[in-house]
């Protein structure tokens, strides 16, 4: 008999999390195991691209009351007591907790976790695809004889109660992270749950990517200007203020060039300010997010990530597949995932960055050669996932 499986996730919206959970469930032998995918919110622009086979559970309203962000939505549902219940729960958090991830675990703890109702449905396994609310909802009100929790970030760089996560860890099976300084953190900060913490890739496959790169050409870059990209979500975690410092910095030594950055967010009247302030109207433009982004990143002359810190880059993996020159930052993760072989790793400041960029232009030919004799691909290590799916160590 098929294996039924849960996963749980916040929404498909842009993102690496988001993307790898896609790439992951299209890669998926349905076969052998019937998919049901859980929403807190259903949105985002990678619902089109989930498999037929993957079924959507739309009848958990309460949840998605308590978790929609736009006003007017809230208060469209039928739930009026709930819909009063979630703006005033968040605003009590949020002064509570200070805000922040730490506000919505308290907001889980005190109100939440008592008002969500339980999935009836028993699986047999049950999957957190992010940190925080899905793996307490995993937890707390999920029937599942395995019960498996992903962390997508570097946990040291995290805002968590931790105590509150080590209460919820014990109660899951499993917990899996995308790198191994990811992993050796987390056994770390958790030494009594080292045992039950594994490295699982992000899955990217060479061969849709390729061929979603070839879908289209992006006007925005028809242009013979230096072409600079860099894709994420607009949020401090990103560092795209330094990137509009290096694009200033660029400007003023005379290099030709246009930045586009893919991704939405809550810092975008912010960049927009910081941009205006720089004079970089003509240079420095935020695009939104977009559900193909690989032609941009095919087309692109080099690909920029400006991190503060991350678990493993999305982004980075599908640049080195479509073998792109990367100027990347030095976070702490970053070794895991490049070497110098491979792109150029900046300090985290704008004047490292925009050295890096030039750099990048005078070398990128050898970067290129380089990375185009490898295969970067990965789809075939989704056995070790079906692994841990059976109970199994790896």
């Amino acid at each position: 008999m098929k294996k039924k499986i849960l996963f749980i996730m916040s929404s498909l919206r842009s993102g690496g999390a988001e993307r790898s959970l896609v790439n992951l469930l299209c890669l998926f032998d349905f076969k052998k195991y019937d998919v049901d995918l859980l929403l807190f919110q259903q949105e985002g622009f990678f619902l089109t691209q989930l498999p037929d086979e993957v079924k959507l559970i739309s009848d958990c309203e309460d949840l998605h009351v308590l978790y929609e962000n736009s006003l007017n939505k809230i208060f469209s549902f039928k739930h009026p007591i709930l819909s009063i219940m979630h703006v005033i729960c968040t605003i009590i958090s949020k002064a509570a907790a200070g805000g922040g991830s730490k506000s919505r675990q308290y907001r889980w703890k005190k109100f939440y976790k008592n008002k969500i109702k339980e999935i009836k449905r028993h699986y047999d396994i049950g999957i957190a695809y992010m940190h925080c609310e899905p793996v307490y909802f995993l937890a707390d009100k999920v029937n599942a004889d395995i019960k498996i929790g992903w962390i997508h970030n570097d946990y040291s760089q995290i805002a968590h109660d931790k105590n509150m996560d080590l209460e919820y860890f014990k109660k899951i099976d499993k917990i899996i992270s995308i790198s191994d300084i990811c992993v050796e953190v987390l056994k770390k900060t958790f030494p009594s749950q080292a045992d039950k913490i594994y490295m699982l890739p992000n899955l990217t496959s060479s061969q849709a990517v390729h061929k979603l790169a070839d879908e289209f050409m992006p006007e925005v870059f028809n242009t013979k200007k230096i072409k600079l990209l860099s894709v994420g979500r607009l949020e401090e975690q990103k560092g795209f203020d330094i990137a509009v410092k290096a694009a200033a910095i660029l400007k003023k030594r005379g290099v030709d060039f246009i930045w586009i950055v893919l991704g939405s967010g809550r810092l975008k009247k912010e960049l927009e300010n910081q941009i205006k302030l720089s004079s970089l109207e003509d240079h420095f433009f935020l695009a939104g997010t977009k559900k193909n982004p690989y032609p941009f990143m095919k087309n692109a002359d080099i690909i920029v990530q400006t991190s503060r810190f991350e678990g493993k880059s999305v982004v980075i993996d599908e640049a080195k597949i479509l073998a792109k020159p990367i100027v990347v930052t030095r976070y702490p993760t970053v070794y895991d995932q490049i070497d110098e072989n491979e792109g150029i790793i900046t300090e985290l400041n704008a004047q490292s960055v925009a050295d890096g960029i030039e750099s990048m232009l005078i070398n990128k030919q050898k970067y290129i050669d380089w990375i185009s004799k490898r295969n970067y691909g990965n789809q075939d290590e989704i056995n070790k996932y079906y692994e841990i799916f059976k109970g199994s160590n790896i």
